[in-house]
């Protein structure tokens, strides 16, 4: 993979291998992770191209940091920093590995540089726990940390179908905004036109874009097209 340049261009996605799984409650691996996701990335099964007509392999499309070495006694400051230090480069982070709770961290780096983040997380599980078996830094418990600390303004979780009663409490604590999977219209067989909350029906294409509103997803329930609209956030980043 493209190395990490000594000057590159604004807004250049960068590739950061975090190899820590430390705060795993069940099995670990995920700190293996970041060299097989490159194997695979440059498997000969599939091209270099992206849905969105960019080629990958086109010298200075995105490059990689290699993987972070924990040279601290914490690895989150290892981590935190080293975010830090792509982000000030003005570079996009895309990191790789590594359990939930390198979350914490990561978004700890972005949260002092961009006020009034908002976070668009796509999971089954919410993170949400206040600890997991004392281990209030569990996988399990990420986005209780970054809302405690302010690190995100706005938190948006879609897909969840996890939720007990004390993580539904978390979610009112906090203000998480919430589209639970048995809610996405593309499941909803017993409302094929998708009205629940924000969800409406919408002929049109099957592409993501922006309306007037905010961020809108796009889909296809049945015969029937759907879109979700969000207001629209200050910050809109892939993380």
């Amino acid at each position: 993979m493209p190395a990490l340049p000594a000057a590159t261009k604004p807004d250049t996605p960068v590739i950061l291998g975090i190899p820590f799984d430390a705060n795993s409650s069940w099995l670990r691996g995920a700190a293996g992770a970041p060299p097989i996701i490159r194997v695979s990335f440059r498997s000969d099964s599939s091209n270099s191209w992206t849905e969105t007509g960019v080629d990958l392999s086109a010298e200075g499309a995105y490059c990689d940091a290699g993987d972070l070495k924990f040279t601290f006694h914490e690895p989150f400051a290892a981590i935190e920093a080293r975010v830090g230090e792509l982000l000030d480069k003005g570079m996009r982070v895309v990191s790789l590995g590594g359990d939930h709770s390198i979350t914490l961290p990561i978004l700890r780096a972005f949260g002092k540089r961009v006020p009034e983040l908002t976070v668009i997380h796509f999971d089954a599980h919410p993170d949400l726990y206040d600890h997991l078996e004392g281990n209030r830094h569990s996988h399990a418990c990420p986005f209780a940390r970054v809302m405690e600390e302010g690190a995100a303004k706005r938190l948006v979780q879609v897909g969840i179908r996890t939720l007990n009663g004390h993580q539904r409490e978390q979610v009112k604590k906090f203000g998480v905004e919430v589209l639970e999977m048995r809610h996405l219209p593309a499941l909803d067989w017993k409302d094929r036109r998708g009205r629940h909350r924000g969800v409406q029906p919408r002929p049109g294409s099957h592409a993501d874009h922006r309306h007037g509103g905010g961020q809108a997803l796009e889909g296809s329930s049945g015969q029937d097209d759907w879109w979700i609209n969000f207001p629209r956030p200050r910050f809109f980043r892939h993380v």
